[in-house]
């Protein structure tokens, strides 16, 4: 016999989602809620407990949405790209003795 499970989707919209919550019926949903909360900023209603339980409490901030500024989603110079230069003495004239047109 294959386990039962649940599963709960809500269309959720704008900068603070908000949704009744299911720790009324199933108690096992508190932690569930409480990472939600925390991870993505969906509040739930009614919530007995809603509480940080991974973040500091005073984190600010709800790190796996979309829209959180994250230090490795800034554009940042790779470190070992550097300008090109002619060597010394190396212009179009040795391209010339190669054979290849210097145009």
């Amino acid at each position: 016999m294959a386990p039962l499970g649940i599963t709960v989707k809500a269309d959720l919209t704008g900068d603070a989602p908000e949704v009744d919550s299911w720790t009324g019926v199933y108690p096992g949903a508190n932690w569930h809620e409480r990472e939600a909360w925390e991870m993505f900023g969906i509040s739930f209603q009614g919530h007995p407990n809603q509480v940080h339980i991974y973040l500091p409490s005073h984190f600010e901030g709800n790190p796996l949405r979309k829209d959180y500024p994250l230090l490795a989603r800034r554009v940042k110079p790779w470190p070992g790209i550097v300008d090109v230069e002619l060597m010394p003495g190396g212009d179009e004239d040795d391209a010339a003795e190669d054979g290849e047109d210097a145009s």
